[in-house]
């Protein structure tokens, strides 16, 4: 059985999860839940929620674990919201973290139902206006009609660069029907597909493949300025905060504690930002206050660390590590055995599987290929996951997903240059020149134009 399966079958059999299904408006308190296992407790909340569900941590590493170890959900979306990596009252400068954050405020904007994890720290801090962001952004649709020197206009005047080929961030290219943009802090370009005046469709693709990847049904580009020129507003988080909204704050503790060290920075950047402008916001207006946020809550989820007669108990605990020696895990390993505990162990690869599977030949266990941030222990029903750096101790690198694609036919053209040489089925090798817009009795399309050796144009 798998370990999501196992876990998550734990979870729901808890008497922290029976009391959230007994009354969804009660504010919950439980403890020593963590890793894999919360990332459970989340999504089973979302499911049975729906609307956002928002999961609120001490820290921006600690909301990356628990957004990798999200990664399992498919049928709903789950969206990180970093903080902007800058110190309290610096300026707004459009800077790659500041742009994914602000791509994160519109996704989380858009959906109705979500799981979003974020930080205290990026929680309380001010956001980009609703109306800034829109001034911000360039939204392209499948279905809506376009005018590609119009928008290449657009793009040449806010910021973006016209290439043969379309490679880096900040880059467009025009090719007949094509359309490739490579928007800033995007880890893909975008390849717009237009049939006549209308995006007909929208995928992302590999700059140096040139093949498409997934498709989209709209995508928000963001424009720069320059820097007198970006006037943006910001604005509390309540903002885009919704009635149903539900919210689940892990590891209580700590969280409280980086509310307080955010208040005394935010007093002492207040104190150096106000020498250089008078009309700096206060600290108490700047950040948006945590202690009255929490106790306005009437419902939602206090994961605790430390254990209290009024909690709910879950029963997780951190798995060991080892540090590479191998000798010492097989010892405890057996042990394990021997008292009826089910191991899984987690590859990050099936090479990384192959080579456990040897070394650990003498002992029945289980092998899982999958992405974890932290492997755990659940002595209530003696079952524990080991990752397979715990046990090299190794550092651990996050795997890439791979993609199966399907490609258009166009896509095979699209990174051509004038005088590339190419093979046609029928006609053999030639040069190809130009794709040429051609119009018909009702429409226009895009054809390739391909010269022979003979001066003959296909």
């Amino acid at each position: 059985m798998s370990y999501e399966k196992i876990v998550n079958d734990y979870i729901k059999n808890s008497t922290a999860y029976k009391a959230f299904l007994k009354n969804q408006s009660a504010l919950i308190s439980a403890d020593t839940i963590d890793y894999f296992p919360l990332s459970a407790l989340v999504k089973a909340v979302s499911d049975k929620r729906g609307g956002r569900v928002f999961a609120i941590s001490p820290t921006e590493e600690y909301a990356k674990g628990l957004y990798e170890d999200l990664s399992f959900v498919d049928d709903t979306a789950v969206i990180l919201l970093p903080s902007d990596g800058k110190q309290l009252y610096s300026e707004y400068t459009a800077s790659r973290q500041e742009e994914e954050r602000r791509k994160a405020q519109e996704e989380m904007n858009d959906k109705k139902k979500a799981i979003v994890i974020t930080s205290l720290r990026s929680f309380v801090s001010p956001l980009l206006s609703k109306e800034s962001i829109s001034d911000m952004t360039l939204n392209l649709k499948a279905g809506n009609e376009i005018d590609p020197d119009a928008l290449s206009k657009t793009l040449v005047e806010n910021g973006y660069f016209r290439t043969p080929q379309c490679i880096e961030c900040g880059s467009y290219s025009l090719r007949g029907e094509v359309m490739d943009i490579y928007p800033f802090s995007f880890d893909k370009p975008i390849r717009l597909y237009i049939d006549w005046d209308t995006i007909d469709r929208i995928s992302y693709f590999d700059p140096f493949s040139q093949q498409a990847d997934k498709s989209v049904r709209s995508v928000s580009i963001p424009l720069m300025f320059e820097k007198d020129e970006l006037k943006v507003k910001m604005e509390s988080v309540a903002s885009f905060l919704r009635s149903d909204d539900y919210f689940m704050i892990l590891g209580m503790e700590k969280v409280d504690t980086s509310w307080k060290a955010m208040e005394k920075e935010a007093k002492g950047r207040f104190n150096e930002a106000y020498k250089t402008d008078p009309d700096s916001i206060i600290p108490e207006k700047y950040l948006y206050n945590w202690q009255t946020f929490v106790s306005s809550l009437k419902s939602g989820f206090l994961i605790y660390e430390i254990m209290a007669p009024d909690h709910y108990h879950f029963s997780i605990e951190p798995s060991h590590s080892y540090f590479g020696n191998v000798t010492f895990f097989k010892d405890e390993l057996r042990v394990m055995e021997n008292e009826g505990w089910h191991v899984n162990i987690v590859a990050p690869s099936n090479i990384q599987k192959e080579r456990l599977e040897n070394v650990l030949k003498d002992f029945t266990v289980e092998y899982t290929v999958s992405d974890l941030s932290m492997g755990f222990q659940i002595p209530e029903i003696k079952y524990a996951v080991v990752l397979d750096n715990e046990i090299f101790g190794k550092k651990k690198s996050r795997r890439k997903a791979v993609v199966e694609t399907v490609s258009s036919p166009l896509d095979s053209f699209v990174s051509l240059k004038p005088g590339d040489y190419v093979v046609h089925v029928n006609y053999g090798i030639g040069q190809f020149e130009k794709i040429d817009r051609v119009k018909g009795s009702k429409s226009e399309r895009d054809y390739i134009k391909i010269r022979y050796g003979e001066g003959d144009v296909l």
